[in-house]
């Protein structure tokens, strides 16, 4: 994360580090990528300068879609408030 912020990926995902994974235009999301020490997928979106954390996902869950629409679902209800 720390690198991410660093590297301005919140604001302007990458494509490495962090990478916008929207399935809907309901809500943008986010997707971290952490490499060590296991390989996960940490899903947030950055709305009016907060960032909201939805879920950390293992990334070897074999339905990455499903971890993305939990995400989204969660999201929304975040932004709602």
């Amino acid at each position: 994360l720390d690198e991410a912020i660093a590297q301005n990926c919140i604001k302007q995902p990458d494509g490495n580090i962090v990478k916008e994974v929207s399935l809907s235009h309901k809500c943008k999301i986010l997707e971290l990528r952490v490499y060590n020490p296991v390989a996960l997928r940490v899903y947030f979106n950055f709305e009016n300068e907060i960032v909201n954390f939805a879920s950390v996902e293992q990334k070897s869950n074999p339905d990455q879609n499903d971890d993305i629409k939990n995400a989204e679902k969660l999201l929304i209800h975040l932004n709602s408030k």
